[in-house]
């Protein structure tokens, strides 16, 4: 997992420089690309000297690559928010990689809680909005929610879906985000807002995360209740369903 997560933030660091593979390869003194394209995939490991001549080169701290808690080149985010600037978002965003990137760095010392799958509902974009409705009541009724199923629908998350659910102390604005890692998700919540609303947000990142790859959420997304665009619909709808 080390080994990848290095080669993941060589690639990071490489596309915010706008360096191409053979420039890399150039400035740390590798032959061709390919080995750059090897360190990037976890194929080939980078020896100590390859590493702190990478560190030199690009200047940034040998931190970049060893600490556990970032999530660099890792983590995607969708957050839902009403007129939060985006240096806010952003700064915002920081503290949050590194709360999530903590959690993880302790669940995985033990690999068996690393998840070998990953849930997804069946739907896109094409999906009515009756499709939407009837995954919310079908996921109540595979995990035995009951008739109030915001009583256990945090602990289903976590429990039964490897989720992790944070509730955080958020800027005024924020709602909440939903992170997609490759081993990892989870789901932030501002625990200032009213329990009902928390518990509908919660529905909400739970429907963007399963459904990820097929209806990709925005990263920065204005929670307004005047907007109806269509992905928004099938959240809205999968979520009152569920709820």
């Amino acid at each position: 997992m080390q080994l990848q997560r290095i080669g993941t933030r060589l690639k990071a660091l490489r596309d915010d420089r706008k360096l191409s593979q053979v420039e890399l390869a150039q400035i740390i003194g590798f032959k061709d690309r390919q080995t750059i394209s090897a360190i990037e995939t976890g194929v080939r490991r980078m020896n100590a000297d390859e590493l702190l001549r990478v560190v030199d080169a690009l200047d940034v701290s040998l931190d970049y690559f060893s600490d556990p808690f970032l999530l660099v080149g890792e983590g995607r985010f969708s957050w839902r928010h009403q007129n939060v600037s985006l240096s806010r978002l952003i700064e915002y965003e920081r503290n949050a990689e590194r709360w999530i990137g903590m959690f993880r760095s302790m669940a995985f010392e033990n690999t068996d809680q690393i998840p070998l799958m990953r849930s997804v509902l069946n739907l896109t974009n094409r999906s009515s909005l009756e499709d939407a409705v009837s995954a919310g009541e079908r996921f109540v009724a595979q995990f035995d929610l009951g008739e109030v199923p915001a009583i256990r629908l945090a602990n289903v998350l976590e429990q039964e879906l490897n989720l992790l659910v944070l509730m955080i102390d958020a800027p005024n604005g924020i709602s909440g985000a939903s992170c997609r890692l490759p081993e990892f998700d989870s789901v932030l919540i501002a625990r200032k807002e009213a329990k009902e609303r928390r518990i509908f947000n919660l529905a909400l990142e739970l429907f963007h995360l399963l459904t990820w790859d097929a209806i990709p959420p925005n990263h920065w997304e204005e929670d307004s209740e005047f907007s109806t665009n269509r992905e928004k619909q099938l959240a809205i709808n999968f979520s009152s369903a569920l709820l």
